[in-house]
């Protein structure tokens, strides 16, 4: 059976789509901001888009949407369950060659998905894991190879107001997002 995206496993693919076909109610505009970051990582190489909304809002599945507009040839997602039970230093590893593999295609996206969880932010203190963090701000300020079109996508579900959204800003993670997209509700109830 063809692979319905490519890059993405079947597997991966129904982690990041809804088991209904979705309704997006995303203004055209967002899906607008999307493509011009694929556009632009075709032609200089790289670019980074933050999504950000309410939880349950269809983040992951926008993401899926503008990987799948891409078309680029590989697709590698980090979700905050592959880091569980790591130790600092894994996770950091599992986030290299996760990178590292994308850098290997001519053309690569990235889903970073639950940025907050990936980091183990927690508002309380407030506290998360500075290794990971570092990590993260390497591959996302490096270029990729020549020749290489690289986009990443991040998915937050802090709003635009809220503690989590301020620190990610503190901490200069949302310093290399070329694209910020908010929504509070990017699917209809289905």
């Amino acid at each position: 059976m063809a692979e319905k995206y490519p890059g993405i496993s079947t597997q991966v693919c129904q982690q990041l789509m809804p088991a209904r076909n979705p309704m997006y109610q995303s203004p055209v505009k967002n899906l607008e901001i999307g493509k011009a970051a694929i556009r632009k990582a075709q032609s200089v190489g790289k670019a980074c888009v933050f999504i950000h909304g309410e939880a349950g809002s269809g983040k992951t599945s926008f993401a899926a949407k503008l990987a799948q507009e891409s078309n680029f040839a590989l697709v590698q997602t980090c979700f905050p369950e592959d880091l569980v039970g790591l130790t600092d230093a894994d996770k950091c590893m599992h986030i290299r060659k996760i990178f590292e593999r994308a850098y290997v295609s001519a053309s690569s996206c990235v889903i970073l998905d639950d940025l907050e969880r990936l980091l183990e932010y927690c508002p309380v203190g407030p506290q998360f894991s500075n290794s990971v963090l570092q990590a993260l701000l390497v591959f996302l300020k490096k270029r990729p190879p020549p020749g290489k079109s690289l986009l990443i996508i991040a998915i937050s579900s802090s709003g635009p107001r809220s503690a989590e959204r301020y620190d990610l800003k503190k901490f200069g993670v949302l310093n290399f997002f070329d694209s910020h997209i908010y929504e509070g509700s990017l699917m209809n109830d289905l």
